[in-house]
Formats: C-alpha cells, structure tokens, sequence
C-alpha cells in the first residue's frame, strides 16, 4: 500500500485547503492502511500498488518522501517509538484524529 500525506505549507489558512499542499508519500502495509484511512483524506491518502492506478504526482510524493521522512511526521511527539503493536497503533491513531462517535 502507498500513503500520501498533505502536508499544508506554514502560511495555508484555514480556507485555503489544498493551496500549496506538499506531498510525501511511503509504503505501509493493509492494517496501517486502514489507521490512514481513519485520518482521511485531508491528511492522508491510500493507494493499493495492485490495484490503483498510481498518479503522476504520487511518485514524485514516493519520491519526496519514503518511510523514514514519514514516521519522523507521525511519530515525531511521541516519546517511545521503539514500541510497536496494535494498542500502541490504535492509540496513536486516535490521539491524532479522535472518535467522532
């Protein structure tokens, strides 16, 4: 699976969007996909290497970006990124984007 992030540039207001939105982009497997997915689209976007078509902008995030620069944005706050199950996933994922329900 591929995972795009937008990252908005530092001036973006609240009503500029997708404005000058940087893309990076790594690979993650189908139940981190699914964590990205739950953020949605206005962070993070999920492609399927088999499946999707891969947009020409979504290489060049591929490109821009890579596993490494993505977990320093995700796991950047957290004080033990050496723990890695799902509790910990499940966490994370809500500490960044809370349950609506």
């Amino acid at each position: 699976w591929i995972t795009i992030l937008s990252i908005p540039p530092p001036y973006a207001s609240s009503t500029d969007h997708h404005h000058d939105t940087f893309l990076l982009g790594g690979l993650c497997c189908l139940e981190c996909s699914g964590a990205h997915r739950r953020l949605g689209t206005h962070i993070s976007f999920v492609r399927s290497i088999e499946l999707d078509s891969i947009k020409e902008n979504e290489v060049h995030a591929l490109e821009c970006g890579g596993n490494e620069r993505i977990n320093r944005i995700f796991e950047g706050n957290l004080l033990d990124t050496t723990v890695s199950n799902d509790s910990v996933k499940v966490s994370f994922s809500r500490e960044v984007k809370p349950d609506k329900s």
